[in-house]
């Protein structure tokens, strides 16, 4: 009789462990997440390598918007704001967590980039500087609108909520997924704002 007690203490104690550690992969994938989202929003190049690849993220901006724009548009990263909803281990090393994120809404930008082409187009100073222009000098004239365009904008916000995927890989937690998706949603209406440009 005492064995059969001893073994359902030992059990019971096995039990108590694995629900733990269970609760313990959210916490640790919540606290990896929150890392990545704070490097992100320092803008801080080496912060960013870290917990991430800021080579990845700047390619993709680049792709999407131009090697003129990146940094401009990578500037805008410190106005986001997240909000963890949820978090469900869906894998032994994988915790997906659910996220409201709320970032600049780059079609306004470009709203605001139209407008000040507008008035630049129908500057005097500019008519008589377009004879002599350069293609090189007419796509710094658009770059530099645009860059403006974000810098100085109060910039508009786009609300979204999106399942991120944290992975374990060797004991540490990252990003995991689709990581453009998660781009996308950083850099909301980046490539269609571009492309409307175009």
């Amino acid at each position: 009789m005492k064995i059969n007690k001893f073994f359902c203490v030992i059990i019971c104690f096995i039990i108590l462990i694995s629900l733990c550690s269970c609760n313990n992969s959210h916490f640790e994938a919540e606290e990896a997440f929150v890392e990545v989202m704070e490097a992100l929003k320092s803008g801080d190049k080496e912060r960013i390598d870290e917990v991430y690849s800021f080579t990845e993220i700047s390619s993709f901006v680049e792709e999407e918007s131009g090697a003129e724009l990146t940094e401009a548009v990578i500037s805008t990263l410190p106005k986001m704001e997240y909000k963890i909803l949820s978090s469900e281990k869906t894998a032994k090393n994988a915790v997906t967590i659910n996220v409201e994120f709320k970032t600049v809404d780059f079609s306004a930008i470009v709203e605001k980039y139209i407008e000040s082409l507008i008035l630049l187009v129908d500057s005097n100073d500019y008519k008589a500087k377009i004879p002599a222009m350069t293609d090189e000098e007419y796509k710094k004239i658009l770059s530099d609108i645009m860059i403006d365009s974000i810098e100085n904008s109060n910039s508009a916000f786009k609300t979204q909520i999106l399942d991120v995927t944290m992975t374990n890989s060797n004991g540490r937690w990252k990003l995991g997924g689709d990581s453009e998706r998660i781009f996308r949603a950083l850099f909301s209406g980046l490539g269609e704002a571009v492309d409307a440009l175009s």
